[in-house]
């Protein structure tokens, strides 16, 4: 038998089986001399002479632990899908439409109930903001009421929970506080708050419609791998498509695989990359002419964003290759041939821009026999090898594989290391040329690991406490063509700075029981202060009034400042979100027990517009000069960070408030982007983005 207490036996156990309302509220006891008579004033009641009655409902109690509930509702909702898998179960309305056909009657609530119960809570784990709405805590911060990292009775606390966002065709994936997708669940959240408020004031709002469809939405697409059934090529009028659609573009038919005739001459593909030992290496190619057409594509398009090779080096390589028709497959370099292969990807995706057919074919292709030869890649340390993985992760991560690009990213990190690219000491052995390429290859991989790791919230692989190489000469490498005199300098001091806001501004709990820290308005403004140094230390070539008359310059120059506002606007961010929460609590008549923000915050919050407007007129001034890359680069990304923070600012503003000049400013800003971004392709990941800020700007009015 175990011990403790007794057990009270049945018959002396008692239990009010009515309770009246004013116990109800006062959540005390309801005794009565009769248990059973439901009439007879309690005891409570008759001791102040107040009139004891029962009206309020019994509240329904549902019984089992979070986990058993958590599994009958995931076994429920599986069982839902399977009887109607016509239907669309994820929507309640269709639900209360199916049991309606079949005469069932469910529990109705309004979306003010829904959006008290349930939005009053933010989401777990997703840290954007520095307080929640009404405690003066991050939303990060989502323990029970009481609970610390030490409980008052002396027992162990409860582990803090974080994001894990469940993907589509996958198992679930950690988001940090930092990233794109956790700042759109947190607006999700505030704009579902904002429906139930616009539907009981404007029931027949156009925007209700777009504000439900928005906060029913779900985005994890851009974190999951795309299918072979949906295209990963670029996608063009934006505008017309929602997110979801943006994966479902239709492509050729491609299970066979068949080589693609990209020009008229080209001989015929085998039905697969080619694996036999007597093939040789340029069978795997398209002729000569095409493959030089793809190689050119990708040094104008793709290398001057993303910095890998000397080209006359790379030139010499790629000649002598074609001088050799009797190399076996077997016998060429794994790095060399992925290299070359990821470079026809590249090249038709940009030539696919032109409308050049066959071109998402030949994309598949070659793709495919790259991954086919991943494992070579990872098992030997080779300066090709980096070069190879660092071009697969790109075009991964801009085809919505973003958590496989973030390991392959990992991984040339970590095998550049094993090379020593990161230390200064270690290029003795090589040619002063190699020792400037393997630099060139060592920052390029620095500062996309630097802003991949912002977008997704996640930490670094690289301790830049390790790290004391210099940079490389621009001038040995190309004489200056690509980028102007300084910039991958400046560029990746920027990064290291974008590095820091992310590990303190949006700082993760340092314990499994911590709360993690807030983002404190010092701090914050201490940041703005190294960025505007940073910024007055441009050398003249790197300024925005002194641009340079050659395209590639001009196009670095800007991209170089629009990133400079991106990271001035996520320093800021926080304190946005914390605005728009005070004020849709008040829109919503709740409570709000934090003080109003200071005259810091809201400037902070007011600076945060300010450089989102800055940063999407750079981007328009680059759409204008026709060298937005919406395809290979982070162009895309820009605009929806710049476009969904302007929009927000306006969520819950006050129904009777006015625009002032600013506000009229930041509007026509978000308009001519967007309306200028038509003319232009995106790839998957940022089509998905920039759509759903589109739907914000909708819901809050700026397209009206």
């Amino acid at each position: 038998k175990k011990g403790g207490k007794a057990r009270i036996p049945d018959h002396l156990r008692r239990r009010a089986l009515v309770s009246c309302d004013r116990c109800k509220k006062r959540r005390i006891r309801c005794t009565r001399s009769n248990g059973s008579d439901g009439h007879e004033a309690c005891q409570s009641c008759l001791e102040v002479g107040a009139k004891c009655e029962s009206t309020l409902p019994r509240k329904t109690r549902i019984y089992g632990s979070v986990e058993t509930l958590s599994v009958r509702y995931r076994v429920l909702d599986a069982l839902i899908k399977g009887l109607f898998p016509s239907n669309d179960t994820s929507n309640i309305d269709e639900l209360y439409a199916i049991a309606e056909a079949h005469d069932i009657t469910l529990p109705t609530f309004s979306e003010q109930t829904v959006a008290e119960e349930v939005f009053s809570q933010p989401p777990k784990g997703i840290v954007t903001s520095p307080r929640s709405l009404d405690s003066g805590e991050s939303p990060s911060s989502t323990g029970k009421e009481g609970e610390s990292s030490t409980a008052q009775d002396g027992k162990p606390a409860k582990v803090v929970e974080e994001k894990l966002v469940p993907m589509p065709n996958g198992p679930s994936h950690y988001i940090g506080p930092s990233s794109s997708f956790g700042f759109v669940l947190t607006v999700r959240n505030m704009v579902a708050e904002f429906n139930a408020a616009l539907r009981a004031i404007q029931p027949d709002d156009e925007r209700t419609k777009i504000s439900s469809e928005f906060a029913g939405s779900t985005w994890s697409k851009a974190l999951d791998n795309i299918t072979k059934e949906e295209s990963d090529g670029s996608s063009d009028g934006a505008h017309e498509r929602s997110p979801g659609d943006a994966r479902r573009v239709s492509v050729q038919s491609h299970g066979s695989m068949a080589r693609p005739a990209f020009l008229s001459g080209s001989t015929s593909f085998s039905s697969t990359p080619s694996r036999s030992r007597k093939a040789t290496l340029l069978s795997l190619f398209p002729s000569r002419e095409d493959t030089d057409a793809f190689v050119d594509a990708y040094f104008n398009q793709v290398h001057p964003n993303y910095l890998l090779f000397h080209r006359p080096t790379f030139q010499n390589r790629y000649e002598y290759m074609w001088t050799q028709p009797h190399v076996l497959v077997k016998e060429a370099d794994p790095g060399w041939v992925c290299c070359m292969f990821m470079i026809l990807v590249f090249g038709a995706q940009a030539l696919g821009s032109q409308n050049i057919p066959q071109a998402m074919q030949i994309q598949r292709y070659y793709l495919d026999a790259v991954q086919a030869r991943l494992h070579s890649l990872v098992s030997t340390t080779t300066l090709i090898n980096v070069q190879a993985l660092l071009l697969l992760q790109l075009y991964q991560h801009n085809c919505t594989e973003r958590n496989s690009a973030f390991m392959l990213l990992g991984a040339a990190s970590r095998m550049a290391m094993a090379l020593g690219m990161h230390r200064e000491g270690t290029t003795g052995g090589f040619d002063k040329l190699e020792r400037e390429v393997r630099k060139r290859v060592w920052w390029t991989a620095y500062g996309f690991e630097q802003y991949q790791c912002a977008i997704l919230g996640r930490p670094c692989a690289i301790d830049d406490a390790e790290v004391n190489v210099t940079y490389p000469d621009e001038m040995m490498l190309d004489g200056g063509e690509s980028l102007p005199p300084g910039y991958v300098e400046h560029a990746i001091r920027l990064a290291k700075l974008l590095s820091d806001v992310r590990r303190k501004i949006y700082a993760s709990p340092s314990s499994p029981k911590d709360q993690g820290e807030l983002p404190k308005p010092s701090l914050a403004v201490q940041f703005l202060m190294d960025l505007d140094s940073w910024h007055h230390n441009l050398p003249p070539p790197l300024r925005l009034e002194c641009l340079s008359l050659l395209p590639k310059h001009r196009r670095a120059v800007i991209l170089l400042h629009i990133q400079f506002h991106h990271v001035q606007s996520l320093i800021t961010r926080p304190f946005v979100l914390r605005k728009v929460g005070v004020q849709l609590a008040r829109q919503l008549g709740k409570h709000v027990r934090s003080q109003d923000l200071d005259e810091e915050e809201l400037k902070l919050s007011n600076a945060c517009g300010i450089f989102s407007r800055k940063s999407a007129l750079l981007l328009q001034q680059l759409m204008t000069t026709g060298t937005f890359d919406g395809l290979t680069w982070l162009d895309g990304y820009y605009v929806y960070h710049s476009v969904f923070i302007l929009s927000l600012d306006f969520l819950a503003r006050p129904w009777d408030e006015k625009d002032n000049e600013e506000d009229l400013a930041r509007k026509t800003a978000v308009r001519e982007v967007m309306n200028a971004l038509e003319q232009f392709k995106l790839c998957p990941t940022f089509t998905i983005l920039t759509q759903v800020s589109l739907q914000l700007a909708k819901i809050v009015g700026i397209f009206d």
